[in-house]
């Protein structure tokens, strides 16, 4: 009688056991693929039940221990949780352009680092989620600088971002500082996106003061119209497009820039682009200037 109670009781837990992974695998068909990883694996360690391996006399007390000790373990089994591992590559971008940089932040404890026609070295480090340190140089003593900056960002709503900047110029030539501040409205993800950003200075002693030297919002400003679109994993099209306003209705200087920025599989970038340079829309001197930058990001 106990061996036939035995085996009702063993047939009566496959059962269950058959009933659960049906239900389960039903779940599992409808849910992304990180977790059909997971049911994958749980599923196959619960569809092949073991028989239980126990010491002891059939029918004694001591047996009748073991066994339950041994299905409890079995319908108990530990789960070792599947890595989710994610490839940036298709999915992250630096939030910067050629020369400016966007409203949108790096992520605390993200970095890069980046030389720009070779000589102009720059970075960013997220100090956090919101809060970007930048710096910059161009290490010549004659016609050289070095900046120092930092933005605070913050996304009113998604896909829309507002940053405010902050920068410090230490001007080699004449070794003066100059200071400049910013606001800038980016719309879009890191990947794909437009900025506008509008840049207004103090009329410091440095040879940067010359566009700086009003300090009415509307003469003597900069403007960058930016934007950045992802047209397959791994290529990415960039333009900016600089303007100096002396005042409304009057541009002394414009810089378009197109750009073609291939992404490579540690993340790191190069672009590689042409420059048109002019006095105003549609004035153009027919300079074009070659760009080349390459970028190299560290990511948490």
């Amino acid at each position: 009688a106990a061996f036939t109670l035995y085996d009702l009781e063993t047939q009566a837990a496959l059962v269950s056991k058959e009933l659960e992974m049906t239900k389960l695998t039903e779940i599992a068909a409808n849910l992304p693929s990180f977790f059909q990883d997971f049911g994958e694996q749980y599923l196959s360690k619960i569809s092949k039940p073991k028989s239980p391996v126990v010491s002891g006399k059939r029918g004694s007390k001591e047996y009748e221990a073991n066994v339950a000790r041994e299905t409890k373990n079995q319908s108990d089994p530990k789960i070792d949780y599947p890595t989710q591992k994610i490839s940036l590559l298709e999915d992250y971008t630096l939030p910067n352009y050629l020369y400016t940089t966007s409203a949108i932040p790096l992520n605390v404890g993200n970095a890069y680092v980046s030389t720009k026609e070779i000589f102009y070295f720059t970075g960013g480090y997220g100090l956090t989620d919101n809060l970007t340190l930048f710096g910059e140089i161009f290490p010549f003593p004659d016609v050289g600088f070095m900046m120092l900056g930092t933005q605070y960002s913050f996304n009113p709503s998604r896909n829309f971002y507002i940053g405010l900047e902050f920068r410090s110029f230490l001007d080699f030539y004449d070794t003066a500082i100059d200071i400049s501040g910013s606001v800038a409205f980016t719309f879009g993800s890191a990947q794909n996106n437009f900025t506008l950003k509008y840049v207004k200075g103090s009329d410091g002693n440095t040879r940067f003061g010359d566009f700086f030297w009003s300090l009415a919002p509307h003469e003597n400003f900069i403007v960058f119209l930016s934007g950045a679109k992802k047209i397959t994993p791994k290529v990415s099209v960039v333009s900016e497009n600089f303007l100096y306003v002396y005042s409304l209705g009057d541009i002394d200087l414009v810089i378009h820039t197109v750009d073609f920025r291939y992404f490579f599989q540690n993340r790191s970038y190069i672009d590689i682009g042409l420059g048109l340079t002019g006095y105003d829309i549609g004035d153009y001197n027919d300079q074009f200037l070659p760009w080349i930058g390459y970028t190299l990001p560290f990511v948490r």
